[in-house]
């Protein structure tokens, strides 16, 4: 069954093991909801982390969330290998022939013989993130074969990049990942189908599905540790920082990155929106959070920042901690921005800076307008007023 013709009747007429692949705890919740709305036992799910840089905080953080839902979790596996890098030069005459002679059943081969720990797998169904940028999901798919596939996206992505892989060779490859936009049906929040439409048809899931993940683990140990972070000083945090790993995705240098996230500080210290909660990325580095807590060492009582494990667990799971409460959320183009925004009294703002390049600016903006969150420009030294309209958005 190719993963375009499966349909809702379908899925809950399978009765084999899924296979998740998550990279996170927030794509995990997000493939649980999914589970859940289309009527699958959890009971036949299985995870294997899907990391493209170790994290042992994160890898910990997956393994106790498995645990609470009683699913088990296979470890993490990642094997980046370069498609088009075949070594044809280094191919014996006789291995050369076969290429030239049927290239496409050639390259199945060898991306099992590359990726032969996924043999195991093969025959599971699989539940995997839309990514147009992380090529080795495709061959993941490829080798393992699922007879069904399930696309998922629980972000904005920051670009829009599009797949067309047309040569001979590619043409075993699973079709769910080949071409983007793909015709494979992409689960997502329903808040997220607008920015991911680019990607192929959306299916929005349930939010009362997806709150239902949340708050099993709010009410969990996972959620206790959050919790314990953000009342680690005497009064509840006004303004929370959701950090994007922008230098990291090579979006801007390690400078601009640090520069973007002091003005922000900057900006909610001065305006009194204080006690500050940084909420790292899963994927942001240390190295970054030490840099911020010198150059802001005299107001360390005011300013709280998530640890390795807390990093990695999505806010939106201490959501009703401020349902009633005033709170200001700044970012970038965190997803998490669209999850305060059914409060009024929750003030969220993209903050736009010159230094940053164009094309980040750009998707920073337009994530801006299309989620009706204010726009805040800052050069290196001031922060003007807030922007509201497209037009006003426009890069000057």
């Amino acid at each position: 069954m190719k993963s375009d013709e499966l349909g809702h009747s379908k899925i809950n007429e399978v009765k084999n093991t899924w296979l998740l692949m998550p990279a996170g705890l927030t794509q995990l919740s997000t493939m649980l909801a999914t589970l859940k709305m289309l009527g699958i036992p959890f009971q036949q799910a299985r995870v294997l982390s899907n990391i493209s840089v170790y994290n042992s905080a994160m890898d910990q953080c997956l393994r106790d969330c498995c645990r609470l839902f009683s699913i088990p979790f296979l470890g993490n596996y990642y094997n980046y290998i370069d498609f088009a890098g075949i070594p044809l030069e280094e191919l014996s005459p006789s291995a050369r022939r076969n290429f030239n002679a049927d290239p496409k059943s050639f390259t199945i081969e060898w991306l099992k013989a590359k990726y032969a720990d996924l043999a195991p797998y093969q025959g599971d169904s699989v539940m995997i993130m839309a990514r147009p940028n992380m090529i080795e999901d495709l061959y993941y798919l490829t080798v393992i074969d699922p007879p069904n596939t399930i696309l998922v996206a629980d972000g904005s992505p920051p670009e829009i990049l599009f797949r067309s892989l047309k040569g001979e060779h590619w043409a075993g490859c699973h079709d769910a990942l080949r071409e983007f936009p793909t015709s494979t049906p992409i689960y997502c929040p329903a808040s997220l189908c607008q920015d991911n439409h680019h990607l192929g048809p959306t299916i929005p899931i349930n939010k009362a599905i997806l709150d239902e993940i949340y708050h099993c683990i709010r009410d969990s140990d996972i959620g206790r540790k959050l919790r314990s972070t953000i009342f680690s000083l005497n009064n509840l945090p006004k303004s929370i920082i959701l950090s994007q790993h922008m230098a990291l995705s090579r979006y801007c240098s390690v400078e601009n990155e640090i520069d973007y996230y002091s003005q922000i500080i900057s900006f909610l210290v001065k305006n009194q929106l204080t006690p500050v909660l940084f909420k790292r990325h899963p994927r942001d580095t240390i190295e970054k959070q030490k840099m911020l807590q010198e150059r802001f060492v005299d107001f360390k009582s005011s300013i709280i920042f998530t640890d390795d494990y807390t990093s990695c667990i999505p806010i939106e799971c201490l959501y009703e901690v401020w349902r009633d409460k005033p709170l200001t959320l700044v970012g970038s183009f965190s997803s998490s921005l669209k999850t305060f925004s059914s409060e009024p009294q929750h003030n969220r703002i993209c903050f736009d800076v010159v230094y940053l390049p164009d094309s980040m600016r750009r998707y920073i903006l337009g994530f801006a307008v299309r989620n009706c969150v204010s726009i805040i420009r800052a050069d290196h030294g001031n922060i003007p007023a807030t922007v509201h309209s497209l037009e006003a958005a426009s890069l000057p």
